[in-house]
């Protein structure tokens, strides 16, 4: 495929990938902590979904673009920084992103050879 091809395979796999997660998080069911003497809130934390490697045509593309940066453990991360500090809205949204990622550029074979994850962590 020409590299016009494949931006465009991009574009529209990032797009699906960001409504997927979108859906996910506005769909899940916060964790709500209480505590007394307070109104109940919803668990802090972060996620990202990381790619490796970092070499590919299509992680050079997410870097130019802006959605991914070096990630400290290597291969790129786009971090989910919607959502406030709600760490369940946050994991929903990365792991249906990566499920999109996924379906739609390795398992189809047009990025060949990416792993890609969500992960988070508690704040």
């Amino acid at each position: 495929m020409d590299k016009g091809t494949l931006r465009v395979l991009y574009a529209h796999a990032i797009k699906m990938a960001d409504e997927a997660g979108m859906k996910a998080a506005h769909e899940c069911n916060e964790q709500m902590l209480k505590l007394k003497g307070y109104e109940p809130f919803p668990i802090c934390g972060f996620a990202w979904v990381s790619f490796k490697p970092a070499t590919s045509h299509f992680a050079h593309w997410l870097k130019k673009m802006g959605l991914a940066d070096k990630a400290y453990e290597g291969g790129l991360k786009l971090r989910v920084s919607k959502f406030g500090q709600s760490h369940d809205k946050k994991l929903a949204y990365a792991r249906a992103y990566t499920d999109v990622i996924q379906r739609e550029l390795v398992l189809n074979n047009v990025v060949p050879g990416l792993s890609v994850y969500a992960a988070s962590r508690l704040d």
